[in-house]
């Protein structure tokens, strides 16, 4: 048996990069769109600040092969005739689920009040001036020049919790899977993304009754496969990760049967 939990962003939550609400009425404003034109994938605005984008990951729900934000999958097959004899197979404490992350893009806009040169675009980004809230009005209304930082791209490390396995009895055993990860770009400040599952292995006359207790983060998006069959999704209400959503959890059950 073979188990895959994914966390991943969408990309239909996100939108081409040029067809986000990009700043108008730019002195540069023709060459600030061929720019925007050129970045590909899915982008949708972080919380704070709005001129900070995140890309989306590049699949759908049942998409087995599309990126991640956190998953954890077991590539050694889970041999159910085994049950009641885990701990004699793979320990008491084992690597049986592997956690991996996919690359995270992050896009930023600048602005400034003259020209710059290509060294200086380059530079890391500060986070931009978002106006002085009325007290500095006469400044807001200066036009300003335009920048997209080129695309940048980091790999969260996920936490490397250890899988624990016990067995109940002679026909049941239970193996218990915690994953981690951060946002790439705002670690150690932004919350994690978690999500945890304990499995249930129960040998019956006839078959094999697996119990899936589980619980995760309500953002993002959230999928489990079962020998690469479906059994599990979450569509999140939200279109974006905030402080509430990475920091409160959901929980979730599944039951299957296999049989002899």
């Amino acid at each position: 048996m073979k188990i895959k939990m994914c966390a991943f962003i969408p990309k239909t939550l996100g939108k081409p990069f040029k067809a986000i609400a990009l700043p108008k009425n730019l002195i540069n404003q023709k060459a600030f769109d061929k720019q925007a034109g050129r970045i590909v994938g899915f982008w949708l605005p972080e919380p704070y600040p709005a001129t900070v984008f995140c890309e989306t990951d590049n699949r759908e729900f049942g998409d087995l092969n599309g990126t991640n934000r956190l998953c954890a999958y077991n590539n050694l097959n889970i041999d159910l005739s085994k049950t009641g004899q885990f701990q004699t197979k793979y320990g008491y404490m084992a690597n049986l689920f592997q956690k991996k992350c996919d690359p995270s893009g992050r896009a930023f806009v600048q602005f400034a009040y003259r020209s710059l040169n290509v060294r200086e675009m380059e530079k890391t980004p500060k986070i931009p001036y978002q106006g002085g809230g009325g007290k500095f009005a006469w400044i807001d209304r200066r036009r300003k020049y335009g920048y997209l930082q080129p695309p940048q791209f980091l790999r969260a490390e996920p936490v490397q919790y250890q899988d624990l396995v016990k067995d109940i009895n002679e026909n049941q055993s239970v193996i218990k899977v915690k994953s981690s990860a951060g946002y790439p770009f705002l670690e150690p400040f932004s919350p994690n993304i978690d999500f945890e599952f304990e499995i249930s292995i129960f040998r019956l006359s006839d078959c094999y009754r697996i119990e899936i207790n589980g619980a995760h983060n309500k953002f993002p998006c959230y999928e489990m496969y079962i020998n690469n069959q479906p059994v599990y999704t979450f569509k999140s209400t939200d279109t974006a990760p905030n402080p509430i959503n990475l920091t409160s959890s959901t929980s979730f059950k599944i039951v299957k049967r296999f049989f002899k």
